[in-house]
């Protein structure tokens, strides 16, 4: 940068300026800004299974808590929370902006996905529970543990 040119000077803030702007825009929230979210999250933990107490038959399985009716607050809106099945079908360290911060005591619609978002096979879970407008698993977060329950698919 040229000490010798203030407009160069001026350039250069209002640049950065812009970038964390637009980083912050495209992240949806400021927290790496030190402007605090305006949402209380609570640790979070529970258990999936099938209906009969078995958990799922998967190597690997992401729980995404998408919240509803959550009014947004200072132009910010609730994240999802995600998280990870054990192979005992227990799940804890829901994150939904900070590692392990949990959910908001609200209603969520759960969707059952591989780590990377895809349909498990329909062996294991029906595909419905893969998409967010599809999925029957609604749950009320409001005291641990969180109990979900799926039914096992139909074998043809």
């Amino acid at each position: 940068m040229n000490e010798k040119n203030p407009l160069a000077k001026q350039l250069s803030v209002a640049g950065l300026a812009m970038v964390l702007y637009a980083a912050a825009s495209f992240t949806g929230n400021f927290l790496f800004l030190g402007v605090p979210s305006g949402f209380e999250y609570s640790p979070t933990y529970g258990r999936l299974t099938y209906t009969d107490g078995e958990p799922l038959d998967h190597e690997e399985v992401r729980l995404t808590f998408y919240p509803l009716e959550i009014p947004s607050r200072a132009n910010l809106s609730p994240r999802a929370g995600i998280t990870v099945l054990n192979k005992d079908g227990t799940f804890d360290a829901i994150t939904s902006l900070d590692a392990g911060d949990g959910l908001l005591q609200a209603n969520y619609r759960v969707t059952i996905t591989t780590p990377v978002g895809d349909a498990l096979p329909p062996s294991v879970i029906s595909r419905e529970y893969a998409v967010f407008d599809r999925s029957p698993l609604e749950v009320r977060a409001e005291a641990s543990p969180l109990l979900l329950k799926v039914p096992r698919p139909e074998v043809n």
